[in-house]
């Protein structure tokens, strides 16, 4: 995961997964940390009242700075060669930070509540990337205040700084009788790689040795979820769920050439900004 940079893309992913879950496809997110057997089981404790009701969460993820091309645009790239050998720049290829990597943190909290926020208020910007080409249009830091439909609270900060800066990342779990990190009431003291265990449960499925999985609507609603944060911050308003499903944005050219002239797009700024 993610599975795409716009609404358009997340609701043509959503209608595949429909398609997959009635001939029975299995369908694997990318999204190890809700595959692993401690994380299932502390939701399970959870959703039984082992932290009492739910009040808040959180994810956090502080990140180093992802990729840049180091030796530059050679000038024999093309506008939007360019942009794919720099995808990590550029809103519509990589979706901003939000979507490409704090959509793992994001999705995790939308499992664990079995629901999908109904609105978000954010702010984010550009504290340290420079107004240069290879530097995109996409924010260095962002910071989401989301409310679920029965009024939980989620709180959402993500980063990219330079090194030197503090890294790491957390889920906090914070409910009326205790708290938890979204994986500590499980039985493994060692456990596998969240990614092993992924496959290990999709193999499982497919051969028939446990339940049919699709775990594709998890992927699209934490996807959307990173978008419609990442709209708010961008416009400096509320968006809510309802807005981000009917959005007609979509940030795929119409067109795709190597050579094809594509103009650098601006930083958005809020106030400015116009959310589709």
């Amino acid at each position: 995961m993610p599975i795409a940079t716009d609404p358009v893309g997340v609701r043509r992913f959503m209608a595949a997964v429909k398609v997959a879950r009635a001939k029975k496809l299995c369908v694997n997110g990318g999204t190890p940390s809700v595959s692993g057997r401690n994380a299932m089981e502390t939701k399970r404790k959870i959703k039984a009242g082992a932290i009492g009701d739910i009040l808040s969460i959180q994810t956090r993820n502080h990140a180093p700075l992802v990729l840049h091309v180091k030796s530059g645009r050679d000038p024999k790239w093309g506008d939007m060669e360019w942009q794919h050998r720099e995808w990590y720049s550029f809103v519509w290829i990589c979706g901003d930070m939000l979507v490409e990597q704090a959509v793992h943190g994001i999705a995790f909290c939308n499992w664990m509540m079995d629901s999908h926020p109904e609105r978000v208020v954010s702010s984010g910007g550009a504290a340290w990337r420079p107004r240069e080409e290879m530097y995109g249009n996409i924010y260095d830091h962002h910071d989401s205040n989301f409310i679920f439909p029965n009024g939980t609270p989620m709180h959402s900060y993500c980063r990219q700084y330079p090194p030197g800066c503090p890294t790491g990342g957390n889920i906090f779990i914070g409910g009326s009788r205790g708290r938890g990190n979204g994986s500590d009431l499980g039985p493994d003291k060692t456990p596998l790689d969240g990614f092993v265990q992924e496959h290990q449960r999709m193999m499982k499925a497919i051969r028939g040795d446990a339940p049919y999985l699709n775990e594709g609507m998890v992927v699209a609603e934490g996807t959307l979820t990173a978008i419609m944060a990442r709209e708010a911050a961008y416009s400096g308003l509320e968006i809510t769920w309802d807005m981000i499903m009917s959005s007609k944005q979509d940030l795929q050219p119409k067109q795709f050439d190597y050579k094809l002239k594509m103009e650098p797009p601006p930083l958005p700024v809020p106030g400015q900004y116009k959310f589709t």
